[in-house]
């Protein structure tokens, strides 16, 4: 049962921890984001690395 739940979880937690610290994002895109991740779980998680995510900008 935990090999269903824990991988999924993680996603979850690495996404929240990516919207914070992504500096590309606006406040109130990351507020959406954050929205839509914790309302979608996985779902969320995936519309946010496929369409969400801003690319890093090169130095």
């Amino acid at each position: 049962m935990a090999l269903l739940v824990i991988p999924p979880l993680l996603v979850v937690i690495y996404t929240i921890y990516h919207i914070i610290n992504n500096n590309n994002l606006s406040g109130s895109k990351r507020i959406l984001w954050l929205t839509a991740v914790l309302l979608l779980n996985v779902f969320g998680c995936l519309f946010y690395w496929i369409i969400g995510r801003e690319k890093v900008k090169a130095i």
